[in-house]
């Protein structure tokens, strides 16, 4: 028996007549007024999602009116606990269950070059933090000395 169960196409298949993705996403805009998208759909109606949202899951009971073991449901996995068991005796320590990912090192320093105008340096490089908001203001000093 599998340890996760995922049959969100046989459910829409079932008991709406619907087979794609597209024909399901109308299908949720007319039910609820929520917006997903084709791809998300898609990948729903594929297989099992690695980490299905609780969000999702409620809002396809909704539209479907039925509770989620209709199309999604977690057994228990019996070779998962026994690796986990042996694991123990061999004295392995606990590892998180979402690992973050780690970041790749990192040898040299790269340092950003001055600023140049016409063959000038203008010594430290600006901070870019100004032309988020509007960006004249980074290039305001350069235009006023063409004038």
């Amino acid at each position: 028996m599998d340890a996760v169960v995922w049959d969100l196409k046989g459910l829409a298949k079932k008991n709406h007549q619907i087979t794609t993705a597209l024909q399901l996403q109308a299908l949720i805009q007319e039910q609820s007024g929520v917006i997903l998208t084709v791809q998300a759909l898609r990948a729903l109606m594929r297989g099992s999602p690695a980490a299905p949202r609780v969000e999702t899951i409620q809002l396809l009971c909704d539209v479907f009116n039925c509770r989620s073991d209709a199309f999604y449901v977690c057994n228990p996995n019996p070779a998962r606990t026994r690796q986990w068991a042996k694991d123990r005796l061999e004295g392995k320590k606990p590892s998180p269950l979402y690992e973050p990912k780690a970041a790749e090192p990192v040898d040299e320093f790269v340092k950003a070059p001055d600023e140049t105008v016409q063959g000038q340096s203008t010594g430290k490089p600006k901070s870019l933090r100004a032309t988020f908001t509007d960006p004249r203001t980074l290039y305001k000093d350069r235009l006023r000395s063409k004038e």
